[in-house]
């Protein structure tokens, strides 16, 4: 039986906030949610065969790696369920992928994360791969145009409308990439990394659609139209409101308190 838990349900009972299968006020990793589970769910689960094959058995039955960590999802449920002494807990963010899962029989620590860039064989390398190379690039173009060496982005004057835009449009992508491949480089350490992650992943988000509808907003109207002027700076002003009233909603979201059975929320209910 797999006691590997999925984030969605991680993110519907965030750190800080009390688990819906009884866990304390702080943040409970899910290697202590499996000795959580009620009895019944033992007797349910005990029953159950055990469907890999033998091979497999006798290969994971060897002596564990100390310097593996790159597991199939078959191997981490096979490990907890016959080793007594040894738990892999791993972040399951898409439950469809069953393997290159990362994770340590000890713990996942930020230099393994950063050693796994390489190994091609984990299911983020390419994800990885893919947002770091255009971070990497927009940087360079970024501090080439500061430089005024940039050949593809040429302004006639240095800190016009048009240069400055530029430069924030260029540094708002750069954060964006940087924030994404950071997730899918570190997501792996626990929840409530991914969880922090993710919130920033939102935020960047946000920023990136906001500003851009600012720079859209202000490249319309026409400046020399005293109607257009004014309508165009209140439109600006609405959508900086909103940006930062989502910003501050990211980073302190409300929960709604509500009476909820304790036993309809529990890992037994139906």
């Amino acid at each position: 039986m797999s006691y590997r838990h999925n984030v969605h349900e991680f993110r519907s009972n965030p750190p800080g906030k009390k688990s819906g299968r009884g866990g304390d006020s702080e943040f409970e990793p899910p290697e202590l949610m499996r000795y959580r589970m009620c009895e019944k769910c033992k007797g349910r689960s005990a029953g159950k065969e055990d469907n890999i094959d033998s091979e497999l058995a006798e290969k994971i039955l060897m002596k564990i790696d100390k310097r593996k960590i790159v597991y199939d999802e078959e191997e981490i449920d096979y490990i907890n369920d016959n080793q007594s002494k040894i738990y892999i807990s791993s972040v399951d963010v898409n439950p469809y992928l069953r393997f290159g899962i990362r994770t340590h029989y000890e713990r996942l620590t930020a230099a393994m994360c950063l050693h796994s860039m390489f190994n091609i064989f984990h299911r983020d390398f390419i994800l990885i791969w893919l947002h770091l190379f255009p971070a990497l690039y927009m940087l360079w173009q970024l501090i080439e145009l500061q430089m005024g060496i940039s050949h593809v982005y040429k302004f006639p004057e240095r800190l016009d409308a048009n240069f400055v835009m530029t430069s924030i449009a260029l540094g708002l992508m750069v954060a964006w990439f940087f924030i994404k491949t950071g997730y899918y480089m570190f997501y792996s350490i626990s929840y409530k990394v991914e969880y922090e992650f993710n919130k920033w992943i939102k935020i960047a988000n946000m920023a990136v659609i906001f500003m851009y509808s600012i720079f859209f907003a202000y490249s319309l109207f026409n400046h020399t139209d005293p109607k257009q002027y004014e309508l165009g700076y209140l439109t600006i002003f609405i959508i900086s409101t909103l940006l930062v009233l989502n910003v501050i909603l990211t980073l302190n979201p409300i929960y709604r308190e509500e009476g909820v059975d304790s036993y309809s929320r529990s890992c037994c209910a139906s």
